[in-house]
């Protein structure tokens, strides 16, 4: 059983690297938007992009509970990565989750700031200034 944990820097292809890895571990990405699709119930609209746009939101305590949405994802990822032969984390802190975890292996992925920028601008056919303000 593997627990790969990946943290990128945008543009540096740590996603085509975990579609690699999927491929060959036959086994599921848990992304940010994929935790809060499954892991928080129905969410409303505004929860859900404050939850997109920053991880400090995660600290907020959920309405009539004493858990925050940090606390939910923490148990909701040991619980995955328990049941599953391999399991692979991009962002969301697994690093940190499993720093302690003989089962993973945690990445990073990184490339300069030019690196990213043209490959940020040739994928998405933007100017460089707008690709420039997408790595910040």
């Amino acid at each position: 059983m593997a627990i790969i944990t990946i943290s990128r820097l945008n543009g540096s292809l740590g996603e085509e690297l975990a579609d690699q890895l999927k491929s060959r571990l036959q086994c599921e990405i848990i992304t940010r938007s994929y935790a809060l699709e499954n892991f928080f119930g129905d969410l409303p609209a505004e929860v859900t992009e404050r939850l997109n746009e920053s991880a400090k939101y995660f600290l907020t305590t959920l309405p009539d509970s004493n858990e925050t949405y940090k606390d939910i994802l923490i148990k909701r990822l040991k619980q995955i990565a328990s049941q599953r032969e391999n399991i692979i984390i991009m962002g969301l802190g697994g690093c940190v989750i499993f720093k302690d975890d003989p089962r993973a292996v945690s990445i990073r992925v990184y490339a300069d700031e030019k690196t990213r920028i043209d490959r940020l601008s040739r994928r998405y056919n933007i100017d460089e200034e707008e690709a420039e303000s997408s790595i910040a």
